[in-house]
Parts: structure tokens; sequence; C-alpha cells
């Protein structure tokens, strides 16, 4: 397993047990660390709709959706019912900086945890998911389940550039900043195409296969990753996203002995 995914593991381990119970909170929750901020609202359309750094705004929308079979088109998580909320302060700085949220419905049951911390340059930060899916039924699930994420550095949707790499792990960047998702387990399909052809597929009707086409692509730019899963009867599966923000000079330290700075490298070379 590698570094990355175990430290995931590790962290989310340590806060599952504040998470465990708590009353339902507000439709729009906010997750505080340092100078981050980032905002999950429950009302339709929900999904993670900020993330400020230093009052910067740097996301357009994250979320998830999924589709039972290969007929029909896919659902937003929020489709299932929320059974569960609970934000909590886990660095004891007296601002909530976890959530963990709870959707069931149609013998799925999504168990979603984030994790908010802010970097101690004051200009970074960095965003834990993680995400189990479970079978609550007493047949086989066929399950396709969908996470699509849009950043907006610096709130311009025009000027990004994105690329994934592995299979797993996208960058985007605006020459100023650089934002990275990276999944676990590696996807069985990906796509990096401009935010409103990914929300098509997501939203037309039709079952998606995602093309696997890596990018580079420039515009208001997002990337979709997609896991097909067969649950038997109680059988479930942890997915985790790790995201992150960082500077452009600042990500060469921080993700050196990652895949995001032999992209950088390679970007720069082109120019």
């Amino acid at each position: 397993m590698p570094m990355r995914v175990c430290t995931t593991l590790r962290v989310v381990a340590g806060v599952l047990a504040l998470l465990a119970t708590g009353p339902a909170a507000h439709a729009g929750i906010m997750l505080e660390s340092g100078n981050a901020k980032a905002v999950i609202d429950l009302d339709e359309p929900a999904g993670l709709t900020s993330w400020t750094v230093g009052g910067t705004e740097y996301l357009g929308r994250q979320w998830f959706w999924y589709r039972f079979g290969t007929c029909g088109g896919e659902r937003p998580l929020d489709d299932l019912s929320l059974v569960r909320d609970h934000a909590v302060d886990t660095d004891g700085d007296g601002r909530d900086d976890a959530l963990a949220l709870t959707y069931a419905g149609g013998d799925l049951q999504v168990d979603l945890t984030y994790l908010l911390s802010a970097g101690a340059d004051g200009d970074s930060s960095s965003l834990i998911e993680t995400i189990r899916l479970r079978n609550t039924g007493g047949g086989t699930l066929d399950l396709h389940f969908f996470q699509l994420t849009d950043f907006n550095l610096r709130l311009h949707a025009g000027d990004d550039t994105a690329e994934t790499t592995g299979g797993n792990t996208t960058e985007t960047s605006d020459g100023l900043f650089l934002s990275e998702v990276s999944v676990a387990p590696r996807p069985d399909h990906f796509q990096t195409d401009t935010a409103a052809n990914l929300l098509a597929l997501l939203t037309d009707g039709s079952p998606t296969t995602l093309d696997d086409v890596p990018g580079l692509v420039t515009g208001d730019v997002a990337s979709a990753f997609q896991w097909d899963e067969g649950l038997g009867p109680g059988e479930s599966v942890l997915l985790s996203a790790n995201k992150h923000v960082v500077p452009e000079p600042a990500s060469l330290l921080l993700l050196a002995s990652g895949s995001a700075a032999a992209v950088l490298l390679r970007r720069r070379r082109r120019r």
C-alpha cells in the first residue's frame, strides 16, 4: 500500500471515534483549520462547494455520483437519504475541522469523512476524504461510483491546465498555484476534461464509462474517477481521496517525491 494512502488511513482512524455519534448539523457546514476553510452543502446541489486559503477561493465543486447496474444514468450521492452528519473539532482550536456523513438507500450505505488541515506556510491546505461503500442488502450489488473534482484556482475557471497521471492522480495548475487530487485504490476509469463535459456525462440519464484520456486540458477543467464494484451481501470497500492546494514554487518541495512534481517539470520543459 502506498505511503500516502497508509498515512491517510492512520489519520482518519484517529478521528473516526470522535465522529462516531453526534447531532444533525445545518445544511451548509464549514470546516476551518488555520486560515483554510471548506464548505460542504447538504442541500441540493450538495457537495464540497468552497475551499478557501487566506480568503482566496480555489474550488468550483467536488461531489460523488453512483449507478446500479449498466442501465440508466448516474445519480448524485445526495439522492440517497442523509442519515447522519456530524462535525467535530479534532485539533482543539475551537473550530470544527472534520465532518462525517452517512447516506443510505437501495441496499447501499456510503460513509463519507472529510478532514481539513492548513499548511504552516499560510498559503497551502490539504483535505483528506475517506469513502466507505457498503452493501446492506441480501444480493450482490453492481455498483458504479464516481468522484468529480472541479478546481477553479484563485476563482479563475478558464485559465487552468490539468493532467492525470498513473490513472489515479490529477494535477491542476494556473502557473501560480498547483492543486492535486490523488485517489486510492486505483480507479477502473478516469477522465480529464472540461467541467461542463464531465458534469453532462454524469447528468444525461445514460450510463457513463469514463474514457481514460489523461489530458493535458486547458480551460475550465475538471477530473473524474470511476470505480466499478461488485459487492456481495455485507461487503464493503474503502476509498480515499487526498487533495492539496499549494503555491507553485512550494509544490516542488511538498510533492517532490510524487507524480505532481514530475508533471510540473514536464510542463515547464514544454514552455
